[in-house]
């Protein structure tokens, strides 16, 4: 304890030399001053603040040369007490316009705490250009345990649109680590709006213990009518099996209207959406032009969710004028959605809107525009996608590799040998998916080495998984590759 209390007397005699150095900084104009008075934002007055944020302030410019220059993870409690001033929030933000180095984003997660205090979360809204984000939460998926905990919390005060927080939310709960699973899954319980009830609704749906329990609880809140909290309570104390509560929502008596189609759409299965929607359509006649509406919605997720269903049950034909405009549209992910759907038009206006999607800007618009190019032109496919096997994006190469093996070119064959060995992580998870969804068993050997000795552990279990699954659909394989008679670890 006496120890502790000489450590709290030497910062204390610490911050009091820093403080009278910033205090007279128009005297010496040392910036490493200010950068030390930074270092202990936390423990400066208020006199500190109220200087280093008075426009024209030499103090302030330091700062905000610092803030842009520097990412140094020690920084970021001044940064993010700095939303809330305006005279640092374009500076901060821009900060998070490219692709932010893994050490400083973890420790931005791990400070999240900080956004308890109202007015800097409000600040946060500056943060809505983050480009790196557009592809997926990749960036986020990889952080550390600790920092994956406060994912939920920093994206929710983020200011980027709805549709993309939702998305990113849904990938973290499905692909992250325990803790940011449950801190996707506390922001969407947090943020009541039907697309969030759609995905509880899924989640509610697996057999996933407590996350689906977490997800019944709040339906049961949010619709007592459909979810009734008795059958819950039930299904707890066993008198209901949870497998009949968790149907509950989407096996409710009653015709299938639109809306009731368009409210169960995001947890049905690919077969159920074909069949509950074709049933919704025979029983409901103004379903297509309620759905042609839903197309011209201001919400992004409501017109995402229309396309998906244009695509699902094989309307494309039929709103054709739209599916051409809306792979135009300037969201990305309205864009991507819309290519999906063209590619079950053939004729020479969706070929020629899909060729130019291949040079999209968004690599997630490129992605589906190589799957549906594959789809509508067949062995002339071949010229158009070769380029894209050299993409830097895991999803468009990997697609291209998958259109391209089909037609037996020999460049997608090293291109996924090379993806194996690819120093990013991305790239090889996606080596596996294709080896996977194609069925490659002359890969065992590649695959089984990656599950001993792949640098990243969720690789190498999703490695070993995969070769007991190429294994058991043929045994001979092993022998044939002169594997011993077990190859899981």
């Amino acid at each position: 304890m006496a120890a502790l209390e000489l450590h709290r007397e030497d910062r204390r005699q610490m911050v009091g030399a820093v403080e009278s150095a910033f205090a007279t900084f128009n005297l010496h104009l040392h910036p490493r001053v200010v950068e030390a008075a930074i270092w202990f934002s936390d423990d400066m007055g208020s006199r500190f603040w109220s200087t280093i944020s008075s426009p024209g302030s030499r103090t302030g410019h330091v700062a905000i040369s610092l803030l842009s220059s520097s990412r140094q993870p020690r920084l970021i409690p001044f940064a993010i007490t700095a939303l809330n001033y305006g005279v640092f929030r374009p500076h901060v933000a821009k900060m998070f316009e490219d692709p932010v180095d893994p050490a400083y984003l973890a420790e931005w997660l791990r400070q999240s705490w900080r956004l308890r205090r109202s007015k800097i979360a409000k600040g946060m809204v500056v943060l809505r250009e983050m480009h790196w984000l557009q592809d997926g939460a990749s960036a986020l998926l990889e952080m550390p345990v600790d920092a994956q905990r406060h994912v939920g919390r920093w994206l929710m005060a983020t200011g980027l649109p709805k549709s993309s927080k939702l998305e990113l939310l849904r990938e973290l709960h499905h692909h992250g680590e325990k803790p940011g699973q449950q801190s996707a899954l506390r922001a969407m319980i947090r943020w009541d709006d039907p697309h969030t009830t759609s995905s509880l609704r899924v989640i509610a749906s697996e057999d996933n213990g407590k996350p689906s329990l977490m997800a019944r609880y709040e339906l049961a809140r949010r619709l007592p009518m459909e979810y009734k909290p008795a059958d819950l309570l039930a299904a707890l104390n066993g008198k209901v099996s949870d497998d009949d509560w968790r149907d509950s929502g989407r096996s409710a008596t009653g015709p299938m209207t639109f809306e009731r189609y368009w409210a169960l759409f995001d947890q049905l299965s690919e077969p159920e959406r074909i069949t509950r929607g074709r049933e919704m359509l025979a029983g409901t006649p103004i379903g297509q032009a309620v759905l042609e509406r839903r197309l011209e919605a201001q919400e992004i997720c409501d017109r995402i969710r229309a396309l998906c269903m244009i695509n699902v049950l094989g309307l494309a034909e039929t709103f054709s004028d739209a599916l051409y405009r809306l792979s135009y549209d300037p969201n990305p992910e309205v864009r991507s959605a819309a290519i999906s759907a063209l590619g079950q038009l053939p004729n020479a206006t969706s070929k020629r809107i899909l060729h130019n999607a291949l040079v999209d800007e968004n690599p997630r618009v490129q992605a589906n525009a190589v799957e549906a190019v594959d789809r509508t032109a067949g062995k002339s496919a071949a010229r158009a996608l070769i380029p894209k096997l050299a993409s830097p994006d895991n999803r468009v190469r990997a697609n291209a590799v998958k259109a391209l093996l089909k037609l037996g070119a020999r460049e997608a064959a090293e291109t996924l040998l090379r993806m194996l060995d690819d120093s990013n992580r991305a790239q090889r998870i996606s080596a596996l998916w294709l080896i996977d969804h194609m069925g490659l068993i002359t890969l065992l050997t590649r695959v089984v080495a990656m599950g001993e000795a792949d640098q990243d552990e969720k690789t190498r279990v999703r490695a070993k998984k995969l070769a007991d699954r190429l294994v058991q659909a043929d045994p001979a394989a092993l022998e044939d590759a002169g594997l011993p008679t077990e190859v899981s670890g």
